[in-house]
């Protein structure tokens, strides 16, 4: 999925001022360091899902190839859920 650097910023920007909404928050770092790890996270989870959606963007074609999967049929689209799910799954250190 691609996001732009502009909404980014803004998601960011509203995130921080729900934490500011929380009478309880007390922050341990200042507020622009959280909002920037905030940018930081959002960049790295769409990097992430851009190499993962390639990985197996090049596996499905492969094995179309050899099983005549249809890219956008039904079939295809839950081949490329469940293989999504098990690459992200890997990457993430959440493999049994």
């Amino acid at each position: 999925m691609k996001i732009s650097e502009d909404r980014i910023r803004h998601l960011s920007k509203l995130i921080m001022e729900e934490l500011d909404g929380i009478d309880m928050l007390d922050y341990l770092s200042e507020p622009n360091e959280i909002r920037l790890k905030i940018v930081d996270i959002f960049n790295s989870e769409l990097k992430l899902d851009e190499e993962v959606h390639d990985k197996v963007i090049e596996q499905m074609n492969n094995k179309s190839e050899q099983n005549y999967l249809i890219d956008g049929t039904p079939e295809w689209e839950a081949e490329y859920e469940q293989n999504y799910q098990k690459e992200m799954v890997k990457r993430r250190g959440f493999e049994e």
